[in-house]
């Protein structure tokens, strides 16, 4: 079985965070969070963008930087049973 320490763990939960950002522009915003390079997925519909594999903290850093202000911001974390789940399949 594969220990994590606290730190890995943490890291882990960071990853999983989906932030979801409600701006008037989300195309070119959504364009803009592509080039974030450790974003590992950026999704964008006509309302709202989703951004996943990134902390919420450096989504809005790298928008406050580039002139881009968001209308609305939410962060969903991911429930104890998806860590779990995440976890377990590793050691398989």
């Amino acid at each position: 079985m594969t220990s994590m320490t606290a730190s890995n763990s943490i890291s882990l939960l960071s990853t999983k965070e989906v932030i979801r950002i409600r701006t008037a522009h989300p195309e070119s915003t959504a364009q803009a969070l592509r080039t974030l390079s450790e974003s590992q997925q950026v999704q964008a519909n006509a309302s709202y963008i989703e951004v996943q594999g990134v902390s919420s903290e450096q989504v809005m850093s790298f928008l406050v930087t580039h002139g881009l202000t968001p209308q609305e911001v939410s962060i969903n974390h991911p429930d104890l049973e998806s860590i779990f789940l995440e976890l377990t399949q590793k050691v398989s």
